[in-house]
């Protein structure tokens, strides 16, 4: 879509800002600029048909009527579990941890 040219005040503050992550992520300021209101448009439009997502099938019939008794469970103490039944997975879940800040 061809681009049209506009002028937007910016706060000499969120300028600095801007130019800062520009440098950072060797983004243009103005395509920071043009993201940022893209996403504020898009946050404020509405659906014209509801969203579809697809079903998930877990395998596991009943599971619907645990799930208050999943959601309980002390986390670390299934992570444990889980952790002793794939032992080659080790890595990737606890470089997952980290990355969430659960350890």
């Amino acid at each position: 879509m061809p681009l049209k040219r506009t002028v937007v005040y910016i706060d000499a503050d969120d300028l600095v800002t801007i130019e800062e992550a520009a440098a950072r992520t060797q983004v243009s300021p103005g395509q920071i600029t043009r993201d940022a209101i893209q996403l504020a448009a898009m946050r404020g439009r509405r659906r014209s048909e509801p969203l579809r997502l697809r079903r998930f099938a877990s395998g596991d019939p009943p599971l619907a009527g645990r799930v208050d008794e999943i959601l309980a469970e002390d986390p670390s103490a299934a992570d444990a579990d889980r952790l002793a039944a794939e032992p080659g997975d080790q890595a990737e879940m606890l470089a997952n941890r980290r990355f969430m800040g659960v350890e």
